[in-house]
Formats: C-alpha cells, sequence, structure tokens
C-alpha cells in the first residue's frame, strides 16, 4: 500500500491501519513528514509487515528503528517511492 507524499498522514491513522490491515505486508511512507514513534502504536508481532519506506520521515529516528526492528527484526527498508509491493516502476 502507498502513501506517499501524504502530507497531513497523522500517527493515529498509521496506529489505526496496524489494527484495521494486520496483513497489510508492504507499506510506503515515503515524504509523509508528520509522522513520529507513536504511529507503532497498535503496531506488535501480529502485523505482517514485510516491507517499509520511511524516506522523508524525518520525525522517525533511531528510537523508531530499534522498536519496529525488535517487533520485526527481518523487515526489509526500502526508498524508492515508485516501488511499491515488490515491484518496480
Amino acid at each position: 500500500m502507498s502513501l506517499a507524499e501524504c502530507k497531513r498522514l497523522t500517527d493515529a491513522a498509521i496506529a489505526a491501519l496496524w489494527e484495521a490491515a494486520p496483513r497489510l505486508e508492504d507499506l510506503c511512507l515515503y515524504g509523509c513528514h508528520l509522522l513520529t514513534p507513536d504511529c507503532l502504536r497498535g503496531f506488535n508481532e501480529e502485523v505482517a509487515l514485510k516491507r517499509l519506506n520511511i524516506s522523508g520521515c524525518y520525525k522517525l529516528g533511531d528510537g523508531f528503528l530499534r522498536a519496529l526492528f525488535y517487533l520485526k527484526p527481518h523487515v526489509q527498508l526500502y526508498n524508492n517511492p515508485n516501488e511499491n509491493a515488490g515491484m518496480t516502476k
């Protein structure tokens, strides 16, 4: 799922997404600059996330990455905003 460049996307929206779509495997948050580590609320080991793009999410720092990799040590981070669901345009 791509939510790239959603400039008004909030932590609460992403927290709700983890609960509403726990089978989501690929998420592009490229350029969603309002997101903070609080967007991990509701994220747990049951979430199927395998790939994540957080390029341009400048408020997500080391604490976010530590928490993410603690819960999902094998999640793949990628940078290309045009790459989604394992496909490159």
